[in-house]
């Protein structure tokens, strides 16, 4: 529109400029000026006394095809007009020179003929603007626009909604987890984000870790409550045949009253055995989510718990050798790494029925700390090895049948536990009649 009336202003004085040189305006003067061939009288055969109606083409190098000119004399009276309905072309006369609007039609610009010769104003020459073309023009571009952008957003959603497709999937798999966890918390470990983005997502990376150790947890739990069920019932089955021969004969025969006392007594210690084992074994678990990233000095927890342990044993000899002036550094909570020591300290005591002698060795191999423990004892046969993991398992032909070790065998599928968690690598060799040695081999500290 700006454009538009910058034109009307040139093509203003430029009419204005050919009118000034004459020294009235008249209907005859005007005829001589443009082309006469294109005049028709509007009020009469006389053109001096009447106006005309000059098709565009005889101002066409003065105006465009969407204007329209009327021209007045020094009285305001019409004189030539390219508008056919000449009254609309009167109405338009106005005193300023400022644009005036005629509705959404279009609008106007007046300015006064001044004569070269007389210097007086001999009329005056109004420029009317049709703005039908701009507006059919504007509404046909805003349509355009319109729905331009609304494909455009339809695109742009759909590259959105491809885009973060793969980093929503995680994110979902994440809720339907929740959800199954929810409803079936057994079933936790079963799942694993497979979307190759997952590594590159730390939640996902954060949530896969803990739900193994809750995986872990769970079936550990369920594990532990299913064997120790098993295993109560033969003491409580014990300890029942005995109260009914005491009720029946027990009475008046002294020696079965005694041995069915120190049968019951025995059981019973057995049993509060195994629910101190079973519970340190669940409170490991506990531990694990708390503190699975803390960091041991191993050299000095070895220190440490060796004078502890030499009040418990005082008539074991331990044989120990460790780095001088370092530190050996390894991933895992230090009271796991400490009941670790225990188990196998124990577990070698145990079996050491002659030789009382328990060598700890701490050493460094390829960066990764290496933990050995040997003892003199008993050992066992290559193919029990397999098994002294399991839970509630006890070698036998590592001992003489007359001789009884006490313990549960819980402790060595705790260190299986630990072994798991911390992923240490768990190693036996073991000779009968000479002994057995554990290496357990822990990940490069970082």
């Amino acid at each position: 529109m700006a454009n538009n009336c910058y034109q009307m202003k040139k093509d203003l004085r430029s009419m204005t400029k050919v009118l000034s040189k004459e020294s009235e305006l008249t209907t005859s003067v005007l005829v001589s000026l443009f082309n006469a061939d294109h005049l028709s009288n509007v009020d009469g055969d006389d053109q001096d006394q009447s106006s005309v109606v000059l098709e565009n083409d005889g101002l066409s190098k003065y105006i465009s095809s969407e204007q329209t000119v009327a021209i007045f004399d020094a009285d305001k009276h019409l004189l030539l007009t390219t508008d056919s309905d000449s009254s609309q072309s009167e109405d338009l006369l106005a005193e300023s020179s400022n644009y005036h609007r005629v509705g959404t039609r279009g609008y106007y610009l007046t300015t006064k003929v001044v004569s070269e010769k007389t210097h007086g104003t001999i009329g005056y020459v109004t420029v009317f603007q049709d703005l039908k073309l701009y507006e059919k023009t504007r509404r046909y571009l805003l349509l355009f626009l319109i729905v331009l952008e609304v494909v455009a957003l339809i695109v742009i959603l759909l590259l959105f909604r491809r885009m973060t497709k793969p980093y929503l999937k995680p994110l979902e798999d994440l809720k339907s987890l929740a959800e199954t966890i929810s409803s079936s918390p057994e079933e936790t470990g079963n799942t694993k984000w497979k979307n190759p983005l997952e590594q590159e997502l730390e939640l996902l990376q954060n949530a896969n870790n803990y739900l193994e150790v809750v995986a872990d947890y769970t079936k550990h739990q369920s594990q532990a409550i299913s064997e120790v069920s098993h295993e109560l019932r033969t003491p409580v089955a014990i300890i029942k045949g005995h109260l009914g021969l005491l009720k029946r004969w027990g009475k008046e025969d002294s020696t079965i009253l005694q041995e069915s006392l120190d049968v019951a007594y025995d059981e019973t210690e057995k049993m509060s055995m195994m629910i101190d084992e079973i519970l340190d074994s669940i409170r490991f678990q506990n531990e694990v989510i708390e503190n699975r990233d803390q960091k041991t000095d191993l050299k000095a927890s070895i220190e440490k718990l060796l004078e502890k342990i030499r009040v418990v044993y005082p008539d074991v000899s331990f044989n120990v050798s460790l780095p001088e002036n370092k530190s050996i550094m390894a991933n895992i909570y230090q009271h796991h790494f400490e009941q670790l020591m225990l188990i196998l300290i124990d577990n070698g005591v145990k079996y050491s029925t002659k030789i009382k002698r328990i060598h700890i060795t701490l050493e460094l191999s390829d960066k990764q700390p290496l933990l050995k423990i040997r003892d003199e004892g008993n050992g066992m046969a290559k193919e029990e090895i397999n098994y002294i993991f399991e839970r509630f398992y006890r070698s036998d032909t590592s001992q003489p049948v007359s001789e009884v070790v006490q313990g549960l065998g819980i402790g060595l599928n705790v260190l299986k536990q630990i072994a798991e968690v911390y992923r240490l690598k768990v190693t036996v060799n073991s000779v009968i009649d000479e002994g057995t040695e554990f290496k357990v081999l822990f990940p490069e500290c970082r």
